[in-house]
């Protein structure tokens, strides 16, 4: 029963959600609830902590913390091209990439390789900042899923008292229920 109104919960918080989705999403959430609990609760309070108000956390503060992820991941992505774009132009040429490789070591050579052919949509031996742009968020989103955003965002039928708000009590009080202990 409890499955079911995790479930439910899931799937009416969050718009445009399949029921089968909730449910695959309650999954992940019931996993990292029963495999590392201890590790659960840690990175749950750095969110409630960091990106919630007052010690809890709401739907904004969770979308806040994945947003503020994935610019976290497409600045990485970023970076480099962003070094070797010598000229300052926001084009990062065939041959301004070189130079950033002669100076790479071996592993970094083969990774700033393959990074330029994917970013260069095209194949024209340039990465034009619309290039860059769609090769960022794509490694953003594939470093922090719409499928890992969902779940995040599920932490909300955690909630115990129904203020549409998350506690680390909520999360503790769901860690103890999940093992049967009191909570």
């Amino acid at each position: 029963m409890r499955f079911i109104w995790i479930c439910l919960t899931i799937w009416l918080t969050l718009p445009g959600l399949a029921f089968s989705q909730a449910v695959e999403i309650h999954a992940k959430l019931d996993d990292a609830l029963s495999k590392r609990p201890e590790y659960f609760v840690q990175e749950v309070a750095s969110v409630i902590l960091g990106h919630g108000t007052d010690g809890r956390i709401d739907a904004a503060g969770i979308d806040r913390f994945i947003a503020l992820e994935r610019a976290r991941s497409r600045a990485y992505y970023m970076r480099r091209f962003h070094q070797a774009d010598l000229d300052a132009d926001g084009t990062i040429s065939r041959a301004e990439m070189q130079v950033l490789q002669d100076v790479s070591s071996a592993r970094q050579r083969g990774l700033l390789e393959v990074e330029f052919r994917k970013a260069d949509a095209n194949n024209d031996g340039r990465v034009t900042p619309d290039e860059l742009a769609d090769f960022a968020e794509n490694g953003a989103r594939r470093g922090f899923s719409t499928s890992e955003a969902l779940a995040w965002r599920s932490l909300i039928a955690l909630d115990r008292d129904g203020d549409g708000a998350v506690s680390l009590d909520d999360v503790m009080a769901a860690v103890a229920a999940r093992k049967g202990e009191p909570a």
